[in-house]
């Protein structure tokens, strides 16, 4: 292991806020809108549900970004007519 010099510190990368979500936005957009926007979106909802469940308590790295990504995707494919997801945990 390298011995850092005194009076130096080791640089890490901070690790995400897990509540925190990553909004794209241009400057134009008005904030407020934009935040009422994405807080009313089903999947950011179901997103916060999941997080506030206790067995999920010590999952640093399962963001609401993650959460709201993945259920986006799974909701466009039921969309679309591939219900595999679903019919699996019906039928084992």
């Amino acid at each position: 292991m390298t011995r850092i010099p005194s009076g130096l510190r080791r640089l890490t990368t901070p690790k995400p806020n897990p509540k925190a979500l990553q909004l794209p936005a241009i400057p134009e957009d008005d904030r407020a809108s934009v935040l009422a926007e994405t807080t009313l979106q089903p999947s950011i909802q179901a997103g916060l549900t999941i997080q506030s469940l206790p067995n999920l308590k010590g999952a640093e790295e399962l963001t609401l970004t993650a959460l709201a990504d993945e259920l986006r995707k799974q909701c466009k494919k039921v969309t679309d007519g591939d219900l595999g997801r679903g019919e699996g945990m019906l039928m084992p």
